[in-house]
């Protein structure tokens, strides 16, 4: 399986990548910024020569969802069938959402969930060979998470990985749009 990682420079994402043996698309190792217009028109031809694309990076102008919407068109228009996995929180809940959080944040994950269920829908009806999963995450293990006071327990990247490789190794016809990953909270 051939990997990219777009937001793959650290975090979970450089997990994803190292454990994949896979290359990475960031604005912090490579000159690319998904909520550059022409950047994200580059990552759209990049894109097609991977079986397996995540998109992990995110910008506070719903360029996510964007490039989103962008790699599923060009991946119908030019019928490829890699498998793509788009990243999201579970700050786009309705349950999730709390005073105090970053609405706009919330606002843009749900946006992204919106269209996963599109995508979802135009696959499911054969309109696209591909696949796609819309990962909806809980607090995250990562060096960052781990300075919030908030923080108990997240989801580790290993595990992340694991289920990456499950659903990519699921029959072609097996379609999972939506996937929740949370951590069970440690007792303190």
């Amino acid at each position: 399986m051939k990997a990219l990682v777009i937001g793959g420079s650290k975090g979970i994402g450089k997990e994803i990548v190292n454990h994949f043996n896979g290359d990475s698309l960031s604005r912090t190792a490579t000159p690319i910024d998904i909520s550059n217009e022409d950047d994200r028109k580059s990552i759209l031809d990049i894109s097609l020569n991977y079986d397996v694309v995540v998109l992990h990076a995110y910008a506070h102008d719903n360029s996510q969802t964007k490039l989103l919407r962008d790699l599923f068109d060009k991946w119908k228009e030019k019928k490829h069938d890699g498998y793509l996995f788009s990243s999201s929180s579970d700050a786009s809940m309705s349950w999730r959402m709390k005073e105090g959080k970053d609405m706009l944040y919330s606002a843009n994950k749900r946006s992204l969930n919106a269209v996963s269920h599109f995508i979802a829908r135009q696959i499911q009806e054969g309109k696209a060979p591909m696949r796609h999963t819309n990962i909806i995450f809980g607090m995250l293990d990562t060096e960052r998470a781990r300075t919030k006071p908030q923080y108990n327990n997240g989801v580790r990247g290993k595990d992340i990985c694991k289920v990456i490789d499950t659903l990519y190794n699921l029959p072609k016809d097996c379609l999972i749009p939506e996937f929740i990953m949370e951590a069970r909270w440690i007792d303190v």
